[in-house]
Parts: C-alpha cells; structure tokens; sequence
C-alpha cells in the first residue's frame, strides 16, 4: 500500500476515497513546521502538500521512496529556491494542479508502487 503524507487536513469526502487506496499520515495541525514535514516524509511515496509548505533538497533526499509531490494549490513556489527539476531527475512526478496528464501519470505511479 502507498504511504503518503497529507500536511493539512482536506475534505472528508476525499481523505475518505484517499485512505481506501493509501497509508495516509495526517499532519492534524495548521501548518506543518519545515522540520517536521522532514521528519514524517521519510518513507513515503507521496506527498500531498499546500503552496505554503516549503518543499526543498532537505524533504527529498529524507525520503528516497518519494514518486509523487501532489501540490493542493495551482503553482510550484513552495519549491523555490529548487524548482521541480531535481524531483524530475529524481523520476518523480510534480503535480500543481494545471495539467490533467500530469495528475493521470501520477495516479497511475501510485497504483504501481
């Protein structure tokens, strides 16, 4: 089963459908401190973060598993000053929302890990 790591709570319609499939950790306050979301992504697959959480080197390489960082916002600037590239090298898959072949590939990936 996929283990993903969800930084803010989402509708319960959708964690719903979203537990039935995956190991889902829950980050159950606001915003998730930079050191934590290091900490809980080790050992992951996916990633379902907010623009506001700050994606880095530091994240990545804690979780070498890591296929999918799902972004619940349209744009990539929590990814900044890295930029998707490296999790592309990585063959991972970078989602903001934008593009519906992206967000295909990736659910594809998580049904094949």
């Amino acid at each position: 089963m996929t283990n993903v790591l969800l930084t803010r709570r989402i509708p319960s319609s959708v964690l719903t459908k979203l537990e039935s499939q995956c190991q889902v950790d829950l980050y159950p306050g606001g915003a998730i401190p930079h050191s934590e979301l290091v900490l809980r992504i080790a050992g992951k697959q996916a990633l379902l973060c907010l623009l506001t959480d700050r994606v880095d080197a530091e994240v990545m390489d804690a979780s070498p598993s890591l296929a999918i960082i799902a972004n619940i916002a349209v744009g990539l600037a929590q990814m900044n000053p890295v930029g998707p590239q490296p999790l592309r090298q990585r063959h991972a898959v970078v989602d903001d929302e934008r593009d519906i072949r992206i967000r295909a590939d990736a659910l594809q990936r998580l049904g094949e890990t």
